[in-house]
């Protein structure tokens, strides 16, 4: 199979996969605006999934006197700045918007980006203090700050995994 036929053949079974995952434990009450996002939220980890053979295929295929870079840096980067943006911007707003109590559609928006300015303010502020102070007091500079700071944002998904893992396990 080329990889044309590879790529249509797994977006139609990540569509088929979509439809009866959304239509299967989306509740009834969802509102409408909700699918898109719900969707492209789901669409998009899907995709890197089946991406993933044709990066390494491409990979393996390539001659070493090759310095061309790969188009695939183009789909990755797509991929993961389109995920960072649903993660972090566009979907908690969605969801804010969807449990706010205004009665209009402005003020919704209004109180769902008050709500996330106000967090990302206080959660931007506390981080800022924190590695100033390891700066400061801790003497940790360049390529130790840069460790530091990835060693943070594993332990975090790590935190995040293990507490939705043990909310999975006791919900279930």
């Amino acid at each position: 199979m080329d990889i044309t036929g590879y790529i249509v053949f797994m977006f139609i079974l990540i569509a088929f996969c979509l439809v009866f995952i959304i239509r299967r434990y989306a509740q009834k009450t969802t509102p409408f605006y909700v699918y898109p996002f719900m969707s492209l939220g789901f669409f998009l980890p899907f995709a890197t999934v089946a991406l993933i053979p044709l990066d390494v295929e491409e990979t393996v295929s390539r001659n070493d006197d090759e310095s061309a870079p790969s188009y695939f840096y183009t789909v990755w980067s797509v991929v993961f700045w389109t995920q960072m943006s649903l993660t972090w911007l566009v979907l908690p707003t969605v969801q804010e918007f969807a449990n706010t109590g205004e009665f209009t559609m402005v003020g919704r928006i209004k109180a769902a980006l008050r709500r996330h300015a106000k967090f990302y303010g206080l959660m931007v502020t506390v981080g800022l203090l924190f590695v100033l102070y390891l700066v400061i007091f801790q003497d940790l500079h360049g390529d130790a700050l840069t460790g530091f700071v990835i060693a943070c944002a594993n332990a975090w998904g790590l935190f995040l995994f293990l507490m939705f893992f043990a909310f999975g396990l006791v919900d279930v």
